[in-house]
């Protein structure tokens, strides 16, 4: 907006100068000695608000600033614990943070900064989120995982599960925990669930508002818990899941974590068996290489296939870039939908571990290099999910159940050691 009178703009840069030092000088919260500013809550906030699609006013905010302390709350001490352990977050560790979350929407490298301008997001508050972020996942990586091991009994035991679950319902849900750690705000918690659920049945988008609101650790990937049999569910939990359709929000549920808001992302049968007799829908992108190339050439063949690879997030954009680039020397291919052992022997053990809209490893042969992509696929008996037992995959999956229930142990014990005074 344009003002006519310079003295008018100048008296309203002054005003608003001085009204954000006052909002700086104001504290919110202390943690361990350390300030968070009044300033600081603002801007998480307008950026709960703005990213979840929250309307933006003042009941609104009212509802949001106590979640959104609490979170901040746990950022600090994350942050004060990676300090302790003199673990730093480098540039080069926020740049990858960041290249992950322009592939996550879709953006071209470099297009973050744009993309918070489009869209109002103060970029200092996400910076800080994203710093935390990285720094608790190093102390996860660093201090967490060396300490928890899994033996092969356990796998074992979780092969024998998957075959009774074989056939079975599995659900592919999202979560988003608001926790109370002040009985005395329950109301205010759950009031927030409700107006959450709201804007969510409304066509909220789930995972920027779990980034937004949720304490558990699961928010950084956008709440996304993943599959889980029902046996795993709390009875209150699986009831209010059996009741929604595919991308259906739940009620708040009131659970051992505070309120939880799930969604039913799909319903998958896991079928243990031979993925050869998988149906897909096959892509290909593929470049035509002399077998006597020397080696600097195929080298940096390989590095531009690598390249498109890491563009290639689902099928649209595979779509799109191969719009882009149909007047090149790379041949976009299109299979239709087959079985997986049709597939020559060397592309079929490529493709029968993708997921849809995952690209594979580069295959190099005598004709050339070439990258697969599978858009659909259709297991035995209409299942989503047909695997033979893997014993790395298992005792990986077993790894990453542990560590969250570590990380989330060492979280309740930051906090219950910390002195934390808030102010609002």
């Amino acid at each position: 907006m344009k003002f006519l009178k310079i003295i008018f703009i100048f008296s309203i840069f002054i005003f608003a100068a001085f009204s954000s030092v006052a909002e700086e000088d104001k504290i919110a919260a202390i943690v361990n000695g350390e300030e968070i500013s009044s300033y600081t809550l603002k801007h998480r906030v307008d950026l709960a608000i703005r990213s979840s699609g929250l309307p933006d006013t003042a009941e609104v905010q009212n509802k949001v600033r106590p979640q959104v302390l609490e979170i901040l709350v746990d950022e600090k001490l994350k942050n004060q614990e990676a300090a302790r352990l003199k673990i730093e977050v480098t540039d080069s560790d926020m740049q990858d943070a960041i290249t992950d979350i322009e592939k996550q929407n879709h953006l071209e490298p470099g297009g973050f900064q744009g993309f918070l301008a489009k869209n109002n997001f103060p970029e200092d508050a996400v910076r800080d989120q994203i710093k935390s972020q990285v720094a608790w996942k190093k102390i996860v990586i660093e201090k967490i995982r060396p300490k928890i091991s899994i033996g092969e009994n356990e796998v074992q035991d979780q092969i024998q599960i998957m075959a009774n679950q074989s056939g079975k319902k599995q659900y592919d849900l999202s979560e988003i925990v608001l926790k109370i750690d002040d009985e005395k705000k329950e109301d205010e918690v759950k009031n927030l669930a409700a107006k959450l659920v709201t804007e969510l049945k409304g066509g909220g988008n789930f995972a920027n508002t779990a980034k937004q609101f949720s304490s558990d650790n699961t928010a950084a990937d956008g709440g996304e818990i993943g599959i889980v049999a029902p046996d795993k569910l709390d009875k209150k939990i699986l009831k209010s899941i059996e009741e929604l359709r595919i991308g259906g929000i739940s009620n708040p549920i009131r659970t051992e974590k505070g309120y939880e808001i799930f969604r039913l992302n799909k319903i998958k049968t896991l079928v243990i068996g031979d993925p050869s007799e998988s149906e897909v829908t096959l892509k290909q992108i593929a470049l035509a290489l002399d077998p006597k190339s020397p080696a600097d050439k195929v080298a940096a063949v390989e590095q531009k296939m690598r390249s498109i690879s890491g563009k290639i997030t689902d099928c649209k954009m595979y779509e799109k870039i191969a719009a882009e680039m149909a007047k090149s020397d790379i041949t976009f291919r299109d299979y239709g939908r087959l079985q997986i052992k049709s597939l020559a022997t060397e592309i079929r053990g490529l493709v029968a571990g993708l997921k849809p809209g995952e690209p594979s490893t580069v295959l190099r042969n005598g004709t050339g290099l070439s990258i697969f992509l599978v858009c659909n696929r259709k297991d035995k008996e209409g299942a989503e999910v047909a695997i033979e037992p893997d014993t790395a995959q298992i005792s990986e999956m077993l790894m990453g159940q542990k560590i969250e229930l570590a990380a989330r142990k060492y979280m309740i014990k930051l906090r219950a050691e910390a002195y934390i005074e808030k102010r609002i």
